[in-house]
């Protein structure tokens, strides 16, 4: 069966301030430096389609022909395994499409115990009541406090008090500390941002009911310190949320969800990535999403050694934006995981290392805690080959890079855009100071500090933003799609730290100095858009 979708986005004119100077790999004295260029509206193509085709075998080939009728395949391609060699259109097309990327095969046979006779397992039954966000617990009794004087338990100035004033974000941690951090100390002129970590679902609930509040001591930054800083809530109620941080579209929060009122404005930002991952003495490489399947819904009886020990299993909770968007991609709902849960994202790396027999182990995470390079020397992320994928994948083309490639064109499919959730009065966020925050968190509007190079703290903090992606998708674990930005900043993207490198990118100071093939010149860079 083939279903088509269109993927329809309203036009978003934005600017990126970056700084062309900024520290990368590269000798950019060559190709000059703007500190803001103007983005035009990002774009999807239309008739983008999805194949549901019946699952490939292990060592399938793609079932499709070019124009002329000879066959798309390629036999010897994805390490044997076949990949396709046309253009791709379809979801299926673009996890199989011939790439450069170093592929990691996971037999599904010869893994699972039983899968050659019967394939994918069904899902452990469950009660699939509507899956609720938290009640923080509002306090009804007013709180009378003085917004000029610090606490006088801790020490730390009230949030209230903080100038230029208080913008509060709650949720997820997709963005904390790294990218978080630089954001706000570019805007720090503009906004104080203040941040709480909460469950990546409360932060929709912290704008769709206002029930989920900033309590206690929490997060702030400014431009001339590094550091992060502490101020404390002070009122018993707690404080509104201006903005919802949520890794997840509204749907995957609320079962049955109808949609969002007329007063929720949902504004995506960058990509985030989520991945299945390993302690380094673990001598696996790689996962298939019947693999995870198995693991995570039936842990001890998985039937896919070595990950048959529940207690080595670590799963997050119902509530987490990584277990969410994971359970969507992989078709297993996140009520029924099996394994130990972890609550705080900062939590799995340890859990992990601390494992006593570190090749039964496996956990989830996202590329925020998996991409620092402790992580990285003391864990393994695992090459993860989806449903109908011919091979597997890692986010980056090989481990070595942070280019998230796979990620980018189509082959690693475990993804999804952030969500910044805000009150709105006919689809405009009224309070200019946060209408103006999340336009610069969305890259909607040019940073004031021209000499922040925000790509470069996405990609630091393992996230994409949408300029250097072509592929894009609309739901959680949705088929994926062509998607072409206007204008591209994919050189630019991987020539940024870490591991900045452009081999198959042109340096460019203006249009004439490009090809016919990428004739922009975006961020110092032939592009093709």
């Amino acid at each position: 069966m083939i279903r088509t979708f269109v993927i329809a986005m309203r036009p978003i004119k934005a600017y990126f301030a970056v700084a062309l100077c900024a520290s990368v790999a590269i000798p950019l004295a060559a190709v000059g430096c703007n500190s803001l260029l103007g983005l035009s509206d990002y774009e999807v193509g239309s008739d983008a389609s999805a194949d549901s085709a019946k699952p490939l075998a292990d060592g399938g080939v793609i079932d499709a022909t070019m124009a002329d009728g000879a066959s798309c395949n390629d036999p010897t391609g994805a390490g044997g395994m076949g990949c396709g060699r046309c253009t791709p259109t379809t979801s299926v097309e673009l996890l199989n499409a011939c790439t450069s990327s170093a592929c990691t095969p996971f037999d599904n046979a010869k893994r699972i115990e039983g899968f050659a006779d019967g394939g994918l397992r069904a899902v452990p039954a469950f009660d699939a009541g509507v899956v609720e966000v938290a009640d923080s617990g509002a306090a009804d009794a007013a709180a009378v406090v003085d917004a000029a004087a610090p606490d006088a338990a801790t020490g730390n100035p009230l949030c209230a008090s903080l100038t230029p004033r208080p913008v509060y974000l709650l949720g997820s941690t997709a963005l904390y500390p790294r990218s978080l951090k630089t954001f706000a100390q570019a805007i720090s002129g503009v906004a104080t941002l203040v941040y709480m970590r909460e469950a990546s679902c409360n932060g929709l609930d912290a704008v769709l009911t206002g029930d989920t509040k900033l309590r206690g001591t929490v997060s702030y930054w400014r431009a001339d310190t590094d550091t992060e800083l502490k101020c404390d809530i002070g009122d018993d109620r707690g404080q509104a949320a201006d903005i919802g941080l949520c890794d997840a579209f509204p749907e995957t929060c609320i079962a049955g969800f109808g949609g969002l009122p007329d007063f929720v404005g949902d504004f995506t930002g960058p990509v985030q990535v989520f991945m299945f991952t390993v302690p380094n003495g673990s001598s696996q490489k790689s996962i298939s999403a019947e693999a995870a399947f198995s693991v995570f819904g039936y842990g001890k009886d998985s039937h896919v050694a070595p990950w048959t020990d529940a207690s080595l299993i670590f799963k997050r909770y119902e509530k987490s934006g990584t277990q969410l968007v994971i359970s969507a991609s992989i078709g297993l709902p996140a009520p029924v995981w099996e394994g130990q849960s972890i609550i705080s994202s900062g939590q799995m790396k340890p859990m992990l290392l601390a494992a006593s027999e570190p090749e039964k182990a496996i956990g989830i995470t996202s590329a925020d805690v998996a991409d620092d390079l402790d992580s990285r020397t003391k864990l393994r992320t695992l090459a993860y080959k989806h449903y109908e994928q011919t091979c597997g994948y890692l986010p980056d083309s090989d481990p070595g890079s942070y280019d998230k490639r796979n990620v980018r064109d189509g082959h690693y499919f475990m993804w999804a855009p952030f969500h910044f959730y805000a009150r709105v009065r006919n689809g405009v966020i009224e309070d200019t100071t946060v209408r103006d925050v999340v336009n610069y968190l969305t890259f909607a509007k040019a940073l004031p500090d021209k000499n922040t190079d925000a790509i470069s703290a996405l990609k630091a903090g393992g996230l994409v933003p949408r300029c250097a992606m072509s592929v894009a998708r609309t739901k959680e674990g949705g088929p994926l799609a062509p998607f072409a930005p206007r204008p591209s900043c994919s050189c630019y993207f991987e020539a940024a730290p870490p591991g900045g490198s452009t081999p198959s990118c042109k340096a460019c100071t203006r249009d004439a100095d490009c090809s016919a093939d990428t004739p922009s010149c975006n961020f110092g860079f032939c592009e093709p858009r």
